[in-house]
């Protein structure tokens, strides 16, 4: 947004300098006639050119591939600095059998595309694969959308009852955020979703948190079903 504070109409240009592996096919835009105290938008459209540049936390900076704008009018530039926050991407297909709720894969339920969820966003790293790692798989079927999430972990973590589970962070848990229209600023228009793995009721419970609807899913989203499998074997 480009905003003119002086007293006299202002003409100018506003320009990009994106880092490598980044591409805009505009990279100035010309401002014409600013009338004073007025603001236009100006948009650039810019895109990924390199597949292989690292995503999320992991890339750029601290998860930040930073650029540069510059606002220049009568020769005098104002330069501001900003960032890009690279996000992994994915298609979801079709199932060519509608998934079974048990907790478990099965042919034709899911395309053979893993999603890592090994990635550390917070805490200290894990020693090994076993102390945590996981990856998981998403398909569609008529209009549900299904999640197998297979995860890792030789310590199991504080088991809660049913009537307590909730702030899914406190233990072991998988976390599952849907942004129906795309454009969330924040989680409060988002479905945001902590699924624990078992209670001391022996079955999964799940809670939505920190959305605009919470509580247990049988009151917040009824047509949502869990199911897990644990294999208490490798728990130490």
């Amino acid at each position: 947004n480009v905003t003119n504070n002086s007293k006299n109409v202002q003409s100018g240009e506003v320009s990009i300098q994106l880092p490598e592996g980044f591409q805009t096919l505009q990279p100035s835009i010309s401002i014409d006639s600013l009338k004073p105290d007025e603001t236009k938008a100006i948009q650039f459209s810019v895109k990924n050119t390199n597949p292989s540049l690292k995503t999320s936390n992991e890339g750029g900076t601290n998860g930040d591939y930073d650029f540069t704008i510059m606002t220049k009018t009568n020769d005098k530039p104002v330069v501001q600095t900003a960032a890009i926050n690279l996000v992994p991407v994915t298609d979801i297909q079709q199932a060519a059998t509608q998934p079974t709720i048990d907790g478990e894969e099965h042919e034709g339920e899911y395309h053979d595309h893993d999603l890592d969820l090994s990635r550390v966003w917070e805490g200290s790293a894990p020693t090994s694969t076993m102390d945590a790692s996981g990856h998981a798989k998403v398909s569609w079927n008529k209009d549900a959308l299904y999640f197998y999430v297979n995860v890792q972990d030789d310590l199991l973590g504080t088991v809660l009852n049913s009537a307590d589970a909730k702030r899914h962070w406190r233990t072991d848990s998988v976390e599952i955020t849907i942004d129906p229209q795309g454009n969330s600023e924040n989680t409060s228009s988002t479905f945001k979703v902590g699924i624990f793995p078992t209670t001391t009721e022996h079955k999964p419970a799940a809670y939505r948190d920190a959305d605009n609807h919470q509580g247990p899913i049988e009151l917040t989203a009824p047509g949502m079903e869990i199911a897990s499998i644990i294999n208490e074997e490798n728990y130490s």
